[in-house]
Parts: structure tokens; C-alpha cells; sequence
């Protein structure tokens, strides 16, 4: 029987309905290439889909056409019996969807349509299983057999098996989305505490194509795109998939429906979301989402979304691409940034699921972020970031919607928080990459708010970190960049630690890296492990006050917890123009130590401090090879209030200490610090001090050891044989001679020899500009004050002058000998002119 005959043999309609129906109904037309072909059967705006060929559990339709217009109903009647439903499209054109489909039981449908499948801002689904949408050439299966949409000629060989891929040829269609965008908000609530927490609004988002509950929505071809766009599984799986080329996606059936693996894939596609589009896999426990690509590219508020509403673990969000992935901009107004949102929410008891970023290129920028965040008693997921390079940049401000004239500022970055009345523990923060810079007022956070630890964060940069902070196109100051891990005011909760290491980092204009607390809880440790360290310059906060490029481990004023410990350790280490490096306790809990251990350390203009209010610690340590201290840098510990002054140790080879720089270790009403210095050398100039004191209380010490000359040091045992002296005495001492003296400054000044230690009773050294000698006038005086010599004869000894000064003579004086003993210091020693004759 032909295709035609088929196809009309199953239509019955009236006389009225010839004129019009057959224009509907060439929406779904069989192709009769099946053993039992397709049977569509219209009624109204619904078109039943029979008939088909089963094999076992499978049932096959093929299409020549399927097309679903708005307010129509693709319905396919298949037994209940039946597990996997696959449809092919034969006809060489797109699919336009933009009604329901629907099918029977519990069913998986797969449509496959080379040409490409368009699914328009009505389309939807109704079925029961997961539903696989791809532009695939073939559905692979599990005996080896392949059911094609190209190679329709030959018989098809129908299996039983289950679908284990899908097989792509050399250009892949494209698949898109349309859609209204996903109208999501944050919104502030008013918990039982009285506290505010924002919590994300997800009743006006349309569902747009949508699967029941735990399953999988897939869409697998060659680019993707959603235009406005939304995607939904509440609890399930969402799978995108671009491939470009000949390849194959594995599918691997799981609880949930199909995972997709591409391991068999070397060319990949774009996917782009536009419009704030949106995925939704928000959920009892939030589902799974996998992207796949070459590069993935969200702009306009345009979301992934994987929040956990109750008592379930959420599923992973990983995002796989071989070149980029950029989250850019934010809503229209701004109630979403680009994105990602992977959070625990108000009182849902399930871990949040983890987010994997891998890709070459990542950025986020305009307020482009990613939140992995707890507002329940489930812990948030850890976000880790894989790339070679790691770009956040940049700030959207929006005037404020309460009319306060603050703004709201969405910054681009990396967020994890516990929020208030929070239970559950914030996520980690991973970073590895090649290079990571924070640019233009972006961020990397972890924060606690409730009574849940804050996350850590943990960067791992080959290259290296850069936190950089520019203007923005805005009258106000700029916005900072920073990395914090921290605890606000309403925590109880401890913060976390921030750890870096990486070959440079470079933290310039006034921004920041830091662990803090406000609250009950204790601060984090910051740990700075790297070759090239340089902190430089500062700018000026919205209230004028001056904000340096900065290291610090700090406890607020109002914060009762402790400050955390701040380590760094490095080949080179420099503090330029304002920099500064510090722990600082401001509340009743203690401060933070502060060490640096590195190579060479130099400070310009900029401080190394410990600061303490109430509590106690705020020692610093430093274990330096060359330390240089220059144009007002300091090195100091101070204790406000009755608080005792935290130590000063420093071991180092050299210490420079000039132009007005100092070392203090001082108190207010308690007891001051110690300093204690072991140096091979300390070079200072006048106006620089080290002072280890109490304005009321008892000062503190200063020990400063340096190493003691060992007269045997350098001495060789003499040969047995004497030397013969002329030999090294150049004939000729006094050729030069006029004018020449040799003087020994004798104590004070600069050290005897160039291998002992400048001692602690060393004077200091100034430098002067001596005038120069009028070469004429001095030869006349020596013409008219001195005996003149007709030939030149070595000194063969020396005699003290009644003065004191040694005189070269020419005949030696007679020796007397006596016992050795230590020689004391030398008057100025003088070669007298009147020892050479002419």
C-alpha cells in the first residue's frame, strides 16, 4: 500500500472538513518505510499517533513531516506496555513545534530529526518518561544496530534492545528554544528572628518544555540555542548536548532516565542562552544538569537553576566545554544575574549539589556569577572551577527600588552563603587554573549569616592571581575587587580559611584579600603561598576614607570572635605606595598572628601591623633573608585599651631600615611587645627607630642579636718557607704620592672588615661631598713648605710622631722585642710625604 493511501485510509472527516483539515494534518505525515507504518488520526486540534512497529519493549514511528503548531496535540497512543517510544524524521526539513505532545503511560519518547528541531514559546510536553530531542543521524543500540533517519532505503532493523547513543554525521542541525524569559525574582522575608534573608521567586516562571518529576530532558544536536527559552525537570535531569561532526553520545539508562557521556566526541557545538532563558531542576532534591559544548554563553539574567526545596540531596550542575563558558549582564532590571543558582532553600533539609565548571576560558562579567548557597538546614555544595584561564570583571548598579539612593550593585563573581537563621554549612570555593584575575570590583565569597560555618576558599593559579581593582562608568569611587571568606554580624558560625597558591599574585588599586568576622564566630586563616608577591596602591570608599591594596586577617569592632592567623610565604615580597599587610583584632576576641617567610621583603611607603583592642596574640614573625624598609614603612604590633603588645621576631641576613622607616612593638596601658632581631647585618639611618614600648604601662624589650667577628675566621697558616716581600711591593709606593693618606676611622661607623656585623654601639654613618682639591695650589704649598728629594726610596719602617701619627721612615727604627698581646684601637694612621725623596 502506498504512503498517500495509508495515510488518507485513516482520516474520516466531513465534507466540511476536506477543505480544511488536510492543511492541518500535513503537519504530521508518515513516510511508510515500517513494517507497520505510522497511523495519524486528527481530531479538532489533536492528532492521535498509532499504529508503528514494536519491538519487545520499543515502539518505532517514522515521519516524513512533524510539525506541532501552537494549540495543537501530537498525541501518541502507544500500549502502556511500552518503554521506549522512538520517532524519526525523515523528510529533510525542520520540525516546528509549538503545541503539546503527548504520550501514553510511562513511556521515554525519543525525536529525532536531522534537518533540526525548533521548539516554539508554546511548546510543551505531556509524558510520562524522559524525552530525548537531537538532530542524531541514527539511534544506536545495544546488539549493534541502528535505527537511521538518513538511510531510509533499507529496511530498518527494529530491536529490542535499549537505546545505548546516538550517532551524529558531519554537520549536526541546530536546536532551538523559544520563549518568553523565566521572570524569576529574588525577593526579601522576614524570618521568626526578626532577620531578613532573600529567598528566589520561582512562581511566575513558565515551565516551557517539561518532563514529570526525577526524569531526564535531553536535547542533543549540533548548536543550541534558547532564545528566552525555559526547560524544566523538577528533580530530574537536564542533559545539553553540542556536538559538531561525525560522533557518538553514549546514552546510559539511570534512575532518573539517560545520561549522556561524550567520550566518543571530538568536535563539539555552541550553546547559547538569551532572553533570560533558563533551566529549572529545582526540586525535593535539585536534579542533575550537564552541559556540553564547545563554548556556552548566558547573557540577559538568563539562568541555570538547581535549588533544593526539601528533604533530598541535590544533584550535580557540570558544565564541560573545550573553549569557554562566559556568563554575562544581568536581567533588565537586575532581579537576576547570569548564571548559575545552586542553592538550599528556606527550610529544606537536603544537601545542595555540587557545581563543576571545566572549560578553557571562563568568565563572568556585568554581574555574570555563580552562587552555591544555604538558606536551610542543608549544607551548600562545593563550586569548583577548572580552567586555564579564570576572568571576573566588573559590577551592574541599579538604582535602589526602596528610593534610598544607595544602589544595588551586582557584582560578577563566585558566591557561597549561609544565610540568616541558616543551619547548614556554606560550600567551598575551588579555583584551579592556569590564571585567575579579579577585575573591575568583582568578587570571590564565602560568607556565614546564621549559625552554619561559612565555606573555605582554595585557588591553585600556575601562572597567576591578580586582584585588580578599576574604575567603573559610574561618579562614585570604584568598587573594590576582593576575595573574603567572612562572618557577618548575624553569625554564629565560624568563617572560613582562604588559601592561594600560585607563582604571582599581583593585588592592586585598593583591593583586598582577606578572612574577617563581624560576628559570634571565629574568623579563617588566610594562606599565601607563592614565588612573586606584589601588593600595591589604594583608592577611596564611597565615604571618602582611603582603602589600600591589602592582605589582612581581621575581627570587626562589633565581632566577639576570634581574628584568624595570616600566613604568607614567598621568594619576593613587595609593599609599594600604601600597601599593607595585616591581622587585625578590633572586638573582644583575640587578634590573629601574622608570618612571612621569604627571600627578600621590601616595603616602601607601606606597613606590616598587628593589631589587638582586647584580646590577646597579634605577634608577628618573620623569617627573611633580605628585609628592606624604606620611605616611612613599618613594621609594627599595637595593644589599645589594657591589652599587652604582641612580639616582633625577625631572623634575616639584612636589615635595611631607612627615611624615617621603624620597627615598634607598643602598648597602651599594658605591657609592650618584645622585639628581637637576629641579623647578620642592620643598616639604619638617623630618623629611623625601633621601639618596643607602653604610653602607660611597662615597656617591652628589644634584644638584637648579631653574630661576634672570630678573629680565626679567614686566617691561613704561613709557609715555612718566608715569602719574599719585594716581589709583591710595587717599586714605585710613592709615584702618586702627593696628597695620598690611608685612614682608619676606628670605632664607630662602618665595620672593620667587609665579614663582620655592624656592632650595636656603631655611630652612624653620614656621607659628604668633599670639595675638590685645587691641584695648582696644593703643588705650591708643597713646593714652598717641604724639602724636596731627588730620587724615590722605599719606607723601611715607621716611628710615632709627637702627635701620635705614625710616620713611614727610611731607615728602620730599632725593634724591641716584647710579648704579644690584643692590639687596641689605632689612632688615625697618616703616610707622611717627607718618607718619599726625590
Amino acid at each position: 500500500m502506498k504512503q498517500a493511501d495509508s495515510f488518507w485510509l485513516a482520516v474520516s472527516v466531513s465534507v466540511a472538513g476536506t477543505i480544511a483539515c488536510p492543511l492541518a494534518i500535513a503537519q504530521i505525515v508518515p513516510d511508510g518505510t515500517l513494517p507497520v507504518n505510522s497511523i495519524v488520526t486528527p481530531d479538532g486540534n489533536t492528532f492521535t499517533i498509532e499504529g508503528g512497529t514494536a519491538a519487545g519493549s520499543n515502539l518505532f514511528h517514522s515521519f516524513g513531516e512533524f510539525n506541532v503548531p501552537a494549540n495543537d496535540i501530537a498525541h501518541f497512543n502507544n500500549d502502556l506496555t511500552i518503554e521506549n517510544t522512538i520517532a524519526r524524521v525523515t523528510g529533510g526539513n525542520v520540525s516546528n513545534i509549538d503545541g503539546l505532545i503527548r504520550a501514553n503511560g510511562t513511556a521515554n519518547l525519543f525525536l529525532i530529526n536531522p534537518a533540526g528541531l525548533m521548539f516554539g514559546p508554546n511548546a510543551s510536553l505531556d509524558i510520562g518518561g524522559s524525552f530525548v530531542g537531537s538532530t542524531a543521524s541514527a539511534v544506536q543500540f545495544e546488539d549493534g544496530s541502528f535505527y537511521s533517519a538518513v538511510d531510509v532505503d533499507a529496511p530498518p532493523l527494529l530491536t529490542v534492545n535499549v537505546p545505548i547513543g546516538l550517532q551524529f554525521g558531519p554537520q549536526p542541525s541546530a536546536i532551538s528554544v523559544e520563549g518568553e524569559g523565566h521572570r524569576l525574582r529574588f525577593e526579601e522575608k522576614l524570618l521568626a528572628s526578626g532577620q531578613e534573608t532573600d529567598i528566589l521567586n520561582r512562581e511566575d516562571r513558565p515551565p516551557g518544555l517539561q518532563v514529570r518529576p526525577d526524569r531526564t530532558l535531553a536535547l542533543v544536536g549540533g548548536n543550541i540555542n534558547l532564545v528566552g527559552g525555559n526547560l524544566t525537570a523538577q528533580g530530574g535531569r537536564i542533559e545539553l548536548g553540542s556536538v559538531a561532526g561525525n560522533s557518538t553520545v553514549i546514552l546510559s539508562p539511570i534512575a532518573s532516565g539517560w545520561q549522556l557521556g561524550y567520550d566518543g566526541v571530538e568536535e563539539f557545538g555552541d550553546i547559547r542562552f538569551t532572553g533570560a532563558a533558563s533551566i529549572d531542576t529545582s526540586g525535593a532534591g535539585a536534579g542533575a544538569v550537564q552541559v556540553q559544548g564547545r563554548s556556552l554563553y548566558l547573557t540577559d539574567g538568563s539562568a541555570i537553576v538547581a535549588v533544593t526545596l526539601g528533604d533530598e540531596a541535590g544533584g550535580e550542575v557540570s558544565i564541560r566545554t573545550t573553549e569557554s563558558v562566559e556568563f554575562v549582564g544581568t536581567t533588565p532590571g537586575g532581579e537576576i544575574q547570569t548564571g548559575i543558582i545552586a542553592d538550599v532553600e528556606l527550610g529544606a533539609t537536603g544537601d545542595g549539589g555540587n557545581v563543576i565548571l571545566e572549560t578553557e576560558r571562563f568568565l563572568a562579567r556585568d554581574g555574570g556569577f555563580v552562587n552555591a548557597s544555604t538558606r536551610g538546614g542543608g549544607n551548600a555544595g562545593t563550586l569548583t572551577v577548572e580552567a586555564s584561564d579564570v576572568i571576573l570583571a566588573g559590577v551592574r548598579v541599579f538604582p535602589s527600588p526602596t528610593g534610598s539612593g544607595n544602589p544595588d550593585v551586582d557584582a560578577s563573581g563566585l558566591f557561597s552563603q549561609v544565610s540568616p537563621g541558616s543551619t547548614g554549612m556554606g560550600g567551598t570555593i575551588e579555583i584551579d587554573a592556569n590564571r585567575l584575575v579579579v577585575d573591575g570590583g568583582a568578587k570571590i565569597s564565602t560568607v556565614t549569616r546564621g549559625e552554619g560555618n561559612a565555606g573555605s576558599i582554595e585557588i591553585r593559579a600556575a601562572e597567576s592571581v591578580e586582584i585588580l581593582t578599576q574604575p567603573v562608568a559610574r561618579k562614585e569611587r570604584p568598587l573594590p575587587s576582593s576575595l573574603r571568606a567572612a562572618t557577618d554580624r548575624t553569625a554564629t558560625g565560624d568563617g572560613g580559611d582562604l588559601t592561594i597558591h600560585t607563582d604571582r599574585l599581583l593585588v592592586v588599586g585598593g583591593s583586598d584579600l582577606a578572612t574577617t568576622t563581624r560576628g559570634m564566630g571565629n574568623a579563617g586563616d588566610l594562606m599565601v603561598t607563592a614565588n612573586d608577591i606584589e601588593l600595591r596602591g589604594f583608592t577611596f570608599n564611597q565615604r571618602e576614607r582611603l582603602v589600600p591594596s591589602r592582605l589582612e586577617a581581621q575581627s570587626n569592632t562589633i565581632a566577639s570572635g576570634n581574628a584568624g592567623n595570616l600566613t604568607v610565604r614567598a621568594d619576593r615580597l613587595s609593599l609599594v605606595d600604601g600597601a599593607k599587610i595585616s591581622v587585625e583584632g578590633q572586638g573582644t576576641g583575640a587578634a590573629g598572628n601574622l608570618s612571612i617567610a621569604a627571600e627578600t621583603v621590601l616595603l616602601d611607603d607601606s606597613p606590616l601591623s598587628a593589631t589587638t583592642t582586647q584580646g590577646d596574640r597579634g605577634n608577628i614573625h618573620l623569617d627573611i633573608a633580605d628585609l628592606r624598609l624604606r620611605n616611612g614603612s613599618s613594621i609594627t604590633t599595637e595593644a589599645q585599651n589594657n591589652s599587652d603588645g604582641g612580639n616582633i621576631t625577625l631572623a634575616t641576613e639584612t636589615l635595611l631600615l631607612f627615611e624615617d622607616s621603624l620597627i615598634n612593638a607598643n602598648a597602651f596601658e599594658g605591657t609592650g611587645g618584645n622585639v628581637q632581631i637576629a641579623a647578620s647585618g642592620i643598616f639604619t639611618d638617623r630618623n629611623s627607630t625601633i621601639t618596643a614600648s607602653s604610653q602607660r604601662g611597662i615597656d617591652g624589650t628589644i634584644i638584637i642579636n648579631t653574630p661576634d667577628v672570630d678573629p680565626s675566621n679567614g686566617l691561613l697558616e704561613l709557609p715555612d718557607t718566608p715569602i719574599d716581600v719585594t716581589s709583591l711591593i710595587g717599586q714605585d709606593p710613592c709615584l702618586q704620592g702627593s696628597g695620598s693618606e690611608l685612614v682608619s676611622t676606628g670605632r664607630g661607623g662602618l665595620p672593620p672588615t667587609p665579614r663582620e656585623a655592624l656592632r650595636g654601639d656603631e655611630g652612624f654613618v653620614e656621607l659628604v661631598k668633599l670639595d675638590p682639591p685645587d691641584d695648582r695650589a696644593t703643588r705650591e704649598e708643597i713646593s714652598e713648605s717641604e724639602p724636596q728629594f731627588d730620587r724615590l726610596v722605599e719606607a723601611q719602617g715607621w716611628i710615632l710622631g709627637p702627635d701620635g701619627e705614625v710616620i713611614l721612615t727610611v731607615n728602620p727604627p730599632t725593634v724591641i722585642p716584647h710579648e704579644a698581646s690584643v692590639v687596641p684601637d689605632l689612632p688615625t694612621a697618616v703616610f707622611d710625604r717627607r718618607a718619599c725623596r726625590f
